[in-house]
């Protein structure tokens, strides 16, 4: 009779995407009814994405997408983890132009306003996935930076806030700083 014998592993493994459902473009992926936050890496490759649709009275869904660069496709699916943060581009730009250029880089809660701050000129980030899922994200591009976080106020982005501290302390920022805005 044969032996058969049970592994178990600390992770579980993860499937691969099914890239025969993956899309070439984005809006493809998602329609036309969704807003589209594309995670770039730091040399501006494809690597996530998150989509936005507001529903109206106050709620909203959202989805993420994969790019899976053997197949050139985006898949919907998350990546899990490792994904760049938001801007990322942007931010390596500013690290390698010398001595950090912008004396602050602010990190907020969520692609909209990560945009809009960015609009006003402001150098600023997030994380993918919401509140909860800050851990998801290098941190690593904010290594010697000198972070400000404006939460939101609610406690999921209390929770957030200290997230973020605790993330790019363990990447070794320069400083952290939470803005109260109560």
């Amino acid at each position: 009779t044969p032996i058969t014998r049970t592994i178990k592993t600390e992770k579980p493994i993860e499937a691969k995407p099914d890239a025969s459902k993956g899309k070439r473009t984005l809006t493809e992926l998602f329609g036309t009814n969704y807003e589209i936050y594309r995670y770039p890496s730091e040399l501006g490759e494809p690597v996530a994405a998150a989509a936005r649709r507001d529903l109206g009275n106050g709620k909203k869904t959202f989805r993420q997408a994969t790019w899976l660069p053997d197949d050139e496709v985006w898949v919907q699916k998350g990546k899990g983890s490792e994904v760049p943060l938001f801007n990322a581009p942007a931010l390596a730009a500013d690290k390698a132009s010398g001595p950090l250029a912008a004396d602050y880089v602010l990190v907020v809660e969520g692609e909209r306003c990560a945009q809009a701050c960015a609009e006003l000129g402001f150098l600023c980030t997030t994380s993918i996935g919401g509140s909860n899922a800050a851990h998801k994200s290098d941190w690593s591009l904010l290594e010697d930076v000198h972070v400000v976080i404006i939460p939101d106020c609610d406690d999921p982005g209390s929770k957030y806030a200290q997230n973020v501290v605790q993330l790019c302390t363990e990447a070794g920022a320069a400083s952290v700083k939470i803005v109260d805005l109560d």
